[in-house]
């Protein structure tokens, strides 16, 4: 099994778009943006997936996104705070066809201090 962080941040109110943060081109879309669907959206989006790690243990998967991100976490909430973004770590779990592997859902107190930190949001969800 797979898993990664995907590094998404929202507004209402302002276009997102934190490159210049991170030195690294995210996915974003604006306010005003057409959806693939054809509704225009009302909020903007910015998102940065980070490389997947063979791992059962979200928390391996914490640790080596801090060793990447900690440094940059001031300017992050200040980035937040200045244009009223939300904030939400997403762990994805690839779980590869036919196996029945395990993960361990629990995050430590250091890790969950960190991500408080980030007053981010946190979120799991998987992928067959």
């Amino acid at each position: 099994m797979e898993i990664y962080i995907d590094f998404q941040v929202s507004s209402k109110t302002a276009n997102i778009n934190l490159n210049s943060i991170f030195n690294k081109e995210g996915k974003f879309h604006c306010i005003g943006d057409v959806s693939k669907t054809g509704t225009m959206l009302d909020y903007s989006q910015w998102n940065l997936s980070f490389t997947p790690i063979e791992t059962h243990d979200i928390n391996e998967v914490a640790s080596l996104f801090f060793e990447e991100t900690y440094s940059l976490r001031k300017k992050i909430v200040k980035y937040l705070k200045k244009t009223d973004s939300e904030l939400l770590i997403y762990f994805v779990v690839i779980n590869y066809e036919g196996v029945n592997d395990y993960i361990h859902l629990d995050l430590s107190e250091e890790n969950i201090h960190k991500f408080s930190k980030f007053n981010a949001s946190i979120s799991i969800d998987g992928l067959g």
